[in-house]
């Protein structure tokens, strides 16, 4: 028969076996809380920048517009729940035999109109060419009660025009102020975030 010595045998006891399962998840419980911060800060600062870029998209697309068209009177009304800003381009430069410059406003006048809609919070891009959304589908915007989504600023001197249809400016300061949200494809909404800018016209 074999003699088997108790006190030599290696192994683990049932308490050092205990502690490790505990050890073993106390730290895979930290790596998830940290693994879920981690995206929880990603999310953020995807959100974030997705609402920046639509504010930087919106205001590209206004200047890109405008330095094609060459405003030369600028006009803002606002009925109902739209507001609407109206850009004219009213008569091109000649230059006759006497190299004498003058305004032709022999032309058909061009005109291209930014629109906000506050019961659809959405802002658009008229042109004759059509309607361009100047934001995403899933994105709405609002003026967040502070300042009005499209205002208009008077640079000329005071007195000469008020940026109505009888008393257009030549050129102002486009100032706007927009609350951007951003609806989820799974329902959810990103906190709103207000940017403020401005284009000179």
């Amino acid at each position: 028969m074999n003699n088997i010595n108790i006190n030599n045998q290696k192994g683990v006891t049932l308490i050092e076996l205990l502690i490790s399962i505990v050890v073993g998840s106390i730290v895979i419980s930290m790596l998830m809380s940290i693994l879920i911060m981690s995206l929880k800060v990603k999310a953020t600062f995807d959100a974030n920048n997705k609402m920046q870029n639509e504010s930087y998209y919106i205001v590209d697309k206004i200047q890109f517009n405008l330095l094609e068209l060459g405003p030369q009177e600028i006009e803002i009304e606002t009925v109902g729940t739209v507001t609407t800003v109206t850009i004219s381009h009213v008569y091109d430069i000649a230059i006759d035999n006497n190299n004498v410059i003058s305004r032709d406003y022999t032309i058909t006048p061009i005109i291209h109109y930014i629109i906000f809609d506050s019961s659809l919070n959405t802002l658009v891009y008229q042109t004759d060419a059509g309607v361009i959304l100047l934001h995403s589908s899933n994105v709405s915007i609002s003026s967040g009660g502070v300042d009005p989504v499209l205002q208009l600023i008077n640079i000329e001197t005071p007195g000469l025009c008020d940026f109505t249809s009888t008393s257009p400016c030549s050129e102002g300061i486009l100032k706007l102020s927009l609350l951007i949200e951003v609806n989820l494809d799974n329902g959810g909404v990103i906190e709103p975030k207000l940017f403020v800018t401005t284009i000179i016209i």
